[in-house]
């Protein structure tokens, strides 16, 4: 029955070390899109061990899908800077991967028209079917404002009449890539203004595509720092009102910044239970704190995780995630 639905393209990019994390965000998307095809790309180096091959094989067959794992030469992308003056501090876990999907147009097969690129630090709740659907006529990328969208939009000289969009969910038209020949416009972005890059890739798309780019509901990348103190006394009332309504319907939780779910300093935070879901039900299940076990109970003490939780309790804004589970922020 299966046979009949449209496949849906998705690109992601890892290497070893977030192959698992890959794979858990693989399996939320598998989890709550069950009436769709999926045909994956997984941009990678040229170091995924054998537990991690044979666990996206299994993935494969559990869900129905076809996960395809694309070796990438990193030799394509020696001239990419990973950590400058600017970014070394704020962005150190940071690799090469980050500018894999660059490349989308001239790796990934002539047939496939258009992707949805899916970073790995993400959960999918809902259905992206709207998502992967949205017109691209004329448009090279679909996306969402990222958090911190006014400061990264000033910092490049991009005019404030365009938006500066987040990467890490975003849906690419291959078609235009290819016919506008978007690979060397990146590349010599990053030869022009590899200085200016805090943001790596991200700063380089939306350098090239500012004026290219559809916008698409906050839902479908919903970042954690969007209700976080230090941003949300920066959005307008509008905005305020937009991301209250779409955090009752999300579809995809970012989860940016440097502290990752999988991060013992994570535990108890916003969203930490939509992702540990997932997790669970994962092949990749034993996946999950990074740091020795001592640590991390010494965290929990220090921090008095459950007067925290009470706390943010007594704040909560709810939204409601597959199974009607509920998580608060």
């Amino acid at each position: 029955m299966k046979s009949n639905l449209e496949r849906i393209n998705i690109l992601c990019a890892t290497d070893n070390n977030y192959a698992p994390y890959c794979g858990i965000m693989l399996t939320s998307l598998f989890e709550s899109n069950r009436d769709c095809l999926f045909d994956v790309f997984v941009f990678i180096d040229g170091c995924l061990s054998d537990i991690n091959k044979k666990k996206f094989k299994k993935l494969e067959q559990k869900y129905a899908c076809i996960v395809n794992i694309m070796t990438i030469d990193d030799r394509l992308l020696e001239n990419c800077p990973i950590n400058n003056q600017k970014n070394v501090d704020n962005h150190s876990w940071v690799s090469k991967p980050t500018y894999y999907r660059l490349l989308a147009a001239d790796l990934l097969p002539e047939e496939v028209k258009k992707v949805l690129y899916l970073d790995c630090d993400i959960a999918v709740v809902g259905d992206i079917k709207p998502l992967w659907n949205v017109d691209l006529t004329g448009k090279a990328i679909a996306g969402v404002t990222d958090c911190d969208e006014g400061k990264n939009r000033d910092r490049l000289g991009i005019p404030s009449c365009f938006t500066y969009f987040n990467a890490g969910v975003a849906l690419y038209n291959l078609d235009y890539w290819r016919k506008n020949l978007l690979s060397d416009r990146f590349f010599e972005y990053i030869r022009k203004n590899e200085a200016e890059l805090l943001l790596m890739d991200q700063d380089v798309v939306n350098g090239v595509l500012h004026d290219k780019m559809q916008l698409v509901p906050e839902r479908y990348n919903f970042q954690v720092a969007f209700f976080s103190k230090g941003y949300w006394r920066i959005y307008s009332e509008a905005f305020q009102s937009t991301l209250l309504s779409e955090n009752k319907v999300v579809t995809i939780v970012h989860y940016v910044g440097e502290i990752k779910p999988w991060d013992y300093r994570y535990y108890g935070s916003p969203y930490y239970a939509v992702w540990n879901k997932f997790r669970k039900r994962s092949l990749w299940k034993r996946n999950h704190i990074t740091q020795p076990l001592v640590t991390y109970i010494n965290f929990l003490m220090k921090k008095n995780l459950f007067s925290k939780v009470l706390k943010l309790k007594r704040q909560a804004i709810w939204i409601v995630v597959p199974e009607n589970e509920f998580c608060f922020i």
